[in-house]
């Protein structure tokens, strides 16, 4: 055992033993490292760790563990090997290795990102065919107006009114949708 402080009393304290990693291929993070590695913020794993065990979508099951018998003793957080029966019933989860995890919410990250520009794009072309429509009404207008200065005959002003309205609210229902 590694000596670290001296008590008040001249006494060297010991640093308690930790108990053996789940995993041997997978190593424990600190709170910092954990916040870094998931995109989560810090007050979030901390509250994670206030769980003591957890469990995160595409990353698996964790618990924190003390690395120390103080009371402000620092926390690692392992990830935590199911049991066999566990395995299926927890959420369909696997003992995945951290590359593994970490490849999974790339995978998950990617999605999102390709969904999120794929809505853009409907937004943008949308916006762009609302601008079209609205610049042909504004251009329709004229031409409105000017049918109703002409000297036509009635039957003819009324026609024509008509069905420039028409136009004008056939494009803006579809300005609407």
């Amino acid at each position: 055992m590694a000596l670290t402080r001296v008590k008040r009393s001249g006494e060297p304290r010991r640093k308690a033993s930790l108990p053996p990693p789940v995993k041997a291929s997978v190593k424990a993070m600190t709170k910092k490292e954990f916040a870094d590695w998931t995109g989560k913020s810090l007050p979030a794993v901390r509250k994670l760790c206030d769980k003591g065990r957890f469990f995160l979508d595409g990353f698996g099951e964790f618990e924190a563990v003390k690395t120390g018998t103080s009371k402000t003793a620092p926390l690692e957080i392992r990830p935590v090997e199911a049991a066999p029966v566990e395995q299926h019933t927890r959420r369909g989860t696997e003992n995945l290795s951290f590359a593994e995890l970490k490849a999974r919410k790339l995978e998950a990250e990617i999605r999102h990102l390709e969904q999120r520009t794929l809505d853009r794009q409907e937004t943008i072309e949308r916006n762009f065919e609302a601008e079209i429509i609205e610049k042909l009404i504004d251009a329709l207008q004229p031409l409105k107006d000017a049918f109703v200065k002409c000297k036509l005959t009635p039957e003819q002003t009324s026609l024509i009114t008509g069905a420039l309205n028409e136009s004008l609210q056939q494009l803006e229902r579809s300005l609407i949708q």
